[in-house]
């Protein structure tokens, strides 16, 4: 791996405080003058989690003479040895001490300790994160940073996904083994923009404040410690990954990147390619029933085509277009039924959800075509394929993911989600549309017309299907 190790050390405890420090369940950062800061992070019942800057630990003489050379390398100046940090001399005691230091005049004493360690901020990234598209690594296997802004996790958790739902469909024979090469291409960009973030929010933190209005500026200021402090938690979230063009992404016929870097679709003008799809409220035209996007797209390994046909009462010919669906969802020559094998749910692989811009009220179940209410081998239909985009809620008062979504109700849009929820494609609510639609699959998903998936039993009772695996069964 390539990069670095600081000189900063730090010490974390899991414990129960006895303090008069009044923040002491709220998430916050503490920078003293001289002691050093520490970051204080409420957990569950009573314990608090403490990350603490320590002023001195022994360092291992063998190591003070390694060569750092990554570009973003911090060195605690105040530090009297070099090397690594000897971890057999960082003791609960130690750590505590140095926290009793940085919270004066607050008094801070520990009981319950439940969990302690000591680390040296470290800040590395693997140059590959796969071999030959057959051997793959994630996680703290191919990045490493400090801990403290609960980055490690997340974004492992994000690695680890990407991957997976890509394994799932080389493995199962759904899709061609080229789409593991974008595994590197889209989390190696994130790696290195985490260690980027990492740096600068540890030199931040790891610095004494800067003091306003003193005579020499010298510190760490406080107003662009917050704005980095909130930026890490749109990190963390994952909702500012943006995923370059690729064989899993479509970006062409977008606008040109915004001062945010978003590639948004002039048909879709609030949505960014290659982000996650942003979460909003719909309502169930069955059930009155309002449901987050966000639940609907449950991380199971599908992708999902989301029909916008717009408002279908006050434009009756967007009715008509929707209608022409039926045939081009119907044939084997296409992607609804071309890379699903034979026998299997017909959602199993693509889940086809409509989502109308039009009062509920204004328009019936039954308008629909047969594919926003489709019936599985039993007969049973299922109502949960077509929503409406506006609307008024008990809980959630008025809604309108036409507006949030930036989709006019008269042209409406095509969008196709990833199963990782990130946005694919953008295109036109019209046949070419659904087109394009079954062009973006054929790149790279592989026809299952010949595979063929024993009967299921119609005197079955299959109630489980709801909360087993749903991938190509």
């Amino acid at each position: 791996m390539e990069g670095e190790q600081t000189d900063f050390v730090w010490g974390v405890l899991d414990m129960v405080p006895i303090t008069n420090f009044p923040d002491i369940r709220s998430r916050c950062a503490i920078h003293s003058k001289e002691s050093g800061s520490v970051m204080v992070i409420p957990r569950e019942n009573d314990l608090v989690r403490f990350y603490i800057q320590l002023k001195e630990v022994e360092r291992d003489p063998n190591t003070k003479t390694e060569s750092r050379e990554f570009s973003g390398n911090v060195d605690d100046k105040k530090a009297k040895t070099k090397g690594r940090i000897d971890r057999s001399k960082i003791t609960p005691e130690l750590i505590l001490k140095q926290a009793q230091e940085i919270l004066q005049p607050y008094t801070l004493e520990m009981t319950d300790l439940d969990w302690f360690t000591g680390y040296q901020i470290g800040q590395r990234v693997s140059p590959n994160f796969s071999r030959h598209n057959r051997v793959f690594i994630a996680g703290d296997a191919c990045h490493t940073h400090s801990p403290k802004a609960g980055q490690g996790m997340n974004v492992s958790m994000q690695d680890t996904y990407n991957l997976g739902f890509k394994l799932a469909l080389v493995c199962k024979g759904l899709a061609k083994q080229d789409i593991l090469s974008t595994y590197e291409s889209e989390r190696l960009k994130v790696a290195r923009d985490l260690i980027a973030f990492d740096h600068k929010f540890s030199r931040l933190f790891s610095s004494k404040p800067m003091i306003p209005n003193a005579d020499v500026l010298d510190g760490a200021d406080m107003d662009e410690f917050h704005q980095v402090y909130i930026e890490g938690n749109k990190f963390a979230s994952g909702t500012i990954v943006d995923y370059e063009d690729s064989v899993l992404v479509k970006k062409e016929g977008a606008n040109a990147p915004d001062d945010n870097g978003c590639t948004m679709h002039p048909l879709a003008s609030k949505v960014p390619i290659g982000r996650r799809l942003y979460s909003e409220v719909i309502i169930s035209q069955a059930d009155a029933r309002p449901v987050h996007v966000a639940d609907r797209l449950a991380s199971d390994g599908r992708f999902r085509v989301l029909i916008f046909p717009g408002d279908v009462s006050t434009h009756p010919e967007n009715m008509e277009t929707l209608h022409k669906f039926q045939p081009f969802i119907d044939s084997k020559d296409n992607f609804a039924k071309k890379f699903t094998p034979v026998n299997a749910f017909s959602d199993s692989v693509i889940d086809i959800i409509t989502i109308h811009g039009s009062c509920r009220y204004n328009v019936e179940f039954y308008d629909f075509p047969q594919f926003t209410r489709p019936k599985d081998y039993k007969g049973r239909c299922d109502y949960w394929k077509l929503y409406t985009g506006i609307g008024n809620t008990y809980h959630e008062g008025d809604i309108d993911a036409y507006e949030s979504y930036g989709i006019d109700k008269k042209k409406g849009a095509i969008i196709v989600a990833r199963p990782d929820s990130h946005v694919a494609l953008v295109t036109e609510f019209s046949t070419d549309g659904l087109n394009a639609v079954d062009g973006y699959f054929k790149e790279f998903m592989l026809p299952q017309n010949d595979v063929v998936l024993p009967e299921k039993d119609v005197k079955g009772h299959d109630k489980k299907r709801f909360v087993q695996p749903r991938l190509a069964v």
